[in-house]
């Protein structure tokens, strides 16, 4: 991140600079929590749930939807609803063509499935309003130079994830990589190209938009691609590119969003 570029509505701080993680357990401490670990497998297309502290292997495999979609699978995660309990969210393709799915945990049923006319790498739910948002890079080979690339937008119509609609015309986003919505600011960001974007989720009885936060817009990232939570600062979210990992943490400035640059 150069360090004289002016971020608008937030700070970029480079990983190496964020507080270290917890020491490694010794003897007498309290025993790391249990978690499960999500995988997508590109050479097979599936998803698999596995017990952390189990091998990664097909007798250890603790849940999977059958079928994961066509194509490799390039982003899966868990969300909670109101009307189908807790759901995979997972979005599956190649270069040509993808799948956007929702499938709900307890039984593996498939509710929902889309075709994404651009290769899909990141999908995320605006909780509260059922929306589902879906990036798809470019359908050409080329990396992160190749032209193309939308944000699409499904809305709900119902109280079900088997409800969503496609809500309006795909939004141009260059080389959409990455989602992450933040509870916090109510905010649903997208990465992708040179930058990240923050968009407010508008909607009505009858449709659903995504309204950019012009004031958060930041620059000058190599191609980021990847979104996740920090969960040791809420509302901090995590982003790789081509050059390293960055913390965004947003700051105001006499009540009106600002940034300063630099580490």
């Amino acid at each position: 991140m150069d360090r004289r570029i002016l971020l608008r509505g937030a700070l970029a701080v480079p990983a190496a600079g964020l507080p270290t993680a917890a020491p490694a357990h010794t003897a007498g401490a309290a025993a790391p929590p249990a978690f499960d670990v999500l995988i997508g497998e590109v050479n097979s297309g599936r998803i698999l749930l596995f017990d952390r502290d189990k091998p990664f292997t097909d007798a250890h495999v603790k849940w999977q939807p059958n079928p994961a979609g066509p194509g490799h699978p390039t982003e899966h995660r868990f969300g909670d609803t109101s009307g189908d309990g807790q759901v995979l969210l997972a979005v599956t393709g190649t270069w040509d063509s993808g799948t956007a799915s929702v499938y709900r945990r307890r039984d593996k049923k498939l509710l929902w499935s889309a075709n994404v006319p651009d290769y899909p790498h990141a999908i995320e739910r605006a909780a509260g309003t059922g929306v589902v948002v879906v990036a798809g890079r470019s359908k050409r080979p080329g990396g992160g130079d190749a032209k193309g690339g939308s944000l699409h937008v499904f809305r709900p119509t119902g109280g079900h994830s088997g409800s969503l609609v496609r809500a309006g015309a795909p939004i141009p986003f260059h080389q959409a990589h990455g989602l992450l919505r933040d509870p916090r600011l109510e905010r649903m960001w997208a990465a992708g190209g040179f930058g990240l974007r923050a968009y407010r989720i508008v909607t009505t009885a009858s449709s659903a938009r995504p309204v950019e936060d012009a004031a958060r817009r930041l620059t000058g990232f190599h191609h980021p691609h990847g979104l996740q939570p920090d969960h040791q600062h809420p509302g901090r979210p995590l982003v790789t590119d081509t050059g390293g990992v960055y913390a965004v943490a947003p700051r105001r400035c006499g009540g009106r969003p600002c940034a300063h640059a630099g580490r």
